[in-house]
């Protein structure tokens, strides 16, 4: 459901040390939040350039290139730069002022994707379900397999097992199964006759699953040390987020956003880009959050992670809790206990798996539906060869909650790899893993005396219709530990940092303690939000006013079902890089914008600000804070002189469009006709005349 929004514009003018001022704060410090801060400090992006184009301009403008003479006497030697120069280059490059300042701050961990990187080491993950294209490097889109070739690391990595389309195969019913192999088969067959294999041959590598540690050295080493953002990252949770006029010391005043984070620090940036996955927000099933309710385990504290006898599979990027620990323990040296793993996706899998290597005797799985098969969280039409057909037609749907299907139709919920799947038929075939498919848990009680949950499964059987009656329940009354691997829920509006930011239209009214919102305060327009979804621009920005970037999993609606993956952290970093980096051209302090240089006369002064993308648009009342890049010169005092080059240059316009108006026949004093791809597009609801109606001036 969409709800309209509107954010407010604080009055009072915050002021912020310099030291704490940064052009660029970007919230999160995973692998899209990495691959961003290292697109803002790449001089030859992959995007922008071929690959021949890109290594020319590498090997030129690479800092310590050898530089060969002109007529040697002996054949070329060329040798290695010696890697402590390159870091100090580095280093000097990036803190001078031709790149933005950046700031980044993780409140799990003090190292770039120090979560990411906790959860393959305990969860002993060895390979990564991505393939090798996937990653967040922002230079060479092959950069990730060249430096396992250059590393002699080839043997670390795996093959995919075939790059096709794994149909499910586990509890999942015959007619189902054929159904969906009929489709598929006819879908494939239909792009096969027309253009060929979807996979060239050659490119089959690619396909390869690199390992942990190859992921882990990658970033570090191409990331991390080449663009030094090892200073960028701070261990610090924003707990605060507001915009409006800021007074940076020593320096002048602008519009920009003040940060406020768990420790008390205060930051002040000019753009603001959150990073954060549906983590934040954690999926619990109701059963347990009910039993946790009545028996005070959460303490009202709905994000909790973890409780008395169950934790949630977050916990496992520091090595999940110690009473799942304990409880293992005590299945090993008892032979007793069952530990419960409730989620159908890969990570349910994977700590079934770890629970039975650390020693557990039984660990059952609970799946709602029948144990999905796929190499990835989405099909492989969205990654091989022919990928641009469903991307442009995701991209070229303009409803936002079409968008929205295509995505969830798309992932289809939780999945598993094929060797994930064939690991799970191994331990079921060795009794010490029971799959559960198409079954719920109804009701979830536990005994705080001897510590053991008892739990109530019933069993959907698929393509059956649902009757009056209840099924008789399976009682499981002897765990000890249940874990919710059921992953998080995005709730954009939610965000706690957030809440002093957003203001809902259909919010509910104020006490009478609180005081009404003075009538003349400002509010920016942004969209709404469709069902946990905010609705971005193509930059990825949530409105066109709110200088307010989004990546990851929250841009779903504009980069499509795999913005939350590796897939969608360079598309992402690229889109907000580019306007970042186009928004960073432009001057930003309102002090250094309305006192013109004594060498620029009022008229040429007049000119670079009408050209100025920032409207002033509304001069009354004074006391009001101006919109995003407006400028107030309430408070100026050669305010007069800069008017009077502003009048004469206004009244020229008005003639100039005027006449303009004359000749085309139109009522409005100018017509701008700015038309985009979608609005060109034939059936379009409301046509491209509506969009006319909007860029009218």
């Amino acid at each position: 459901m969409c709800y309209p929004k509107s954010v407010h514009l604080h009055e009072s003018i915050e002021t912020v040390e310099s030291d704490d001022f940064f052009d660029v704060l970007i919230i999160g410090g995973g692998p899209h939040a990495l691959g961003l801060a290292a697109r803002l400090r790449e001089p030859r992006p992959a995007a922008l350039y071929t690959d021949i184009e890109h290594s020319r301009l590498a090997f030129l403008q690479r800092p310590g290139a050898v530089k060969l003479p002109r007529q040697p006497k002996k054949p070329y030697q060329l040798r290695a730069p010696d890697p402590n120069k390159l870091r100090e280059q580095a280093g000097n490059q990036f803190n001078d002022d031709s790149f933005p300042r950046l700031l980044a701050l993780d409140g799990s961990s003090s190292k770039w994707i120090g979560r990411w990187n906790g959860f393959f080491h305990h969860l002993d993950i060895p390979h990564l379900r991505s393939p090798m294209f996937f990653h967040p490097s922002p230079a060479d889109v092959d950069g990730l397999e060249a430096f396992a070739r250059r590393m002699d690391r080839e043997k670390e990595c795996v093959d995919s097992g075939g790059v096709e389309d794994v149909l499910p195969t586990v509890g999942q019913s015959k007619r189902g199964a054929d159904k969906i192999r009929k489709r598929a088969t006819r879908k494939k067959g239909s792009i096969k006759s027309s253009l060929g294999a979807e996979i060239n041959e050659r490119d089959r590598s690619s396909y390869a699953r690199p390992s942990s540690g190859v992921f882990r050295d990658f970033c570090e080493k191409e990331l991390v040390q080449r663009y030094d953002l090892g200073s960028v990252l701070r261990q610090d949770t924003v707990v605060s987020l507001t915009y409006g006029d800021l007074h940076i010391r020593t320096e002048g005043r602008g519009h920009g956003f003040r940060v406020i984070t768990k420790e008390g620090k205060i930051y002040g940036a000019k753009f603001v880009v959150m990073s954060i996955g549906g983590q934040e927000c954690p999926a619990i099933p109701k059963c347990i959050s009910d039993f946790s309710t009545r028996g005070n385990m959460l303490a009202n504290d709905t994000k909790s992670h973890q409780g008395a006898g169950w934790c949630h599979s977050r916990c496992f990027s520091y090595g999940g809790t110690q009473e799942f620990k304990q409880a293992v323990k005590t299945s090993k040296l008892t032979n007793h206990g069952t530990i419960v793993v409730i989620g159908g996706g890969l990570t349910s899998a994977q700590i079934a798996d770890l629970a039975i290597r650390k020693g557990a005797i039984k660990v059952v799985l609970v799946c709602r539906g029948y144990l999905k098969t796929k190499h990835y969280d989405f099909p492989l039409s969205w990654v091989t060869k022919y990928s641009n057909l469903e991307k442009m037609s995701f991209w070229q749907e303009d409803c936002p909650m079409a968008r929205l299907k295509m995505v969830r139709q798309a992932r289809n919920g939780g999945s598993v790899n094929p060797s994930t799947l064939l690991l799970m038929k191994k331990r079921i075939a060795e009794g010490t893993l029971s799959l559960r498919t198409h079954t719920t848990v109804t009701q979830a009680t536990r005994n705080s005396s001897t510590g053991c949950w008892t739990l109530h499964l019933v069993h959907h059987p698929p393509n059956v219709k649902e009757s009056l009656e209840l099924p008789e329940p399976e009682i499981l009354d002897d765990v000890t530990f249940i874990v919710s691997a059921t992953g998080g829920k995005l709730d954009f509006g939610s965000i706690p940092f957030l809440s002093s930011l957003v203001h809902s239209e259909n919010a509910e009214p104020q006490q009478d303690n609180h005081p009404e919102p003075s009538p003349n305060k400002q509010s920016l327009d942004v969209p709404g939000i469709i069902e946990g979804l905010p609705i971005l621009t193509e930059d990825l920005q949530w409105g066109k006013q709110l200088p307010l970037f989004v990546m990851g999993a929250y841009a779903a609606l504009e980069l499509g079902p795999d913005a939350g993956n590796l897939s969608g952290s360079r598309g992402g970093a690229e889109r907000i890089g580019s306007k970042l980096n186009e928004l960073l051209e432009k001057p930003w302090f309102l002090d250094s914008q309305l006192v013109p240089s004594p060498s620029t006369s009022p008229k040429e002064a007049a000119r670079q600000s009408t050209s100025s993308p920032r409207n002033i648009t509304q001069p009354e009342p004074a006391d009001d804070l101006p919109e995003t890049g407006e400028i107030d010169s309430s408070r100026d005092d050669s305010r007069v002189e800069l008017a009077a080059g502003l009048k004469a240059t206004s009244e020229q316009q008005n003639h100039s469009s005027h006449a303009k108006a004359e000749a085309c026949g139109s009522r409005r004093p100018c017509c701008t006709f700015k038309m985009g791809a979608r609005e060109r597009r034939a059936g379009n609801v409301g046509g491209w005349y509506a969009g006319l109606e909007e860029v009218m001036i």
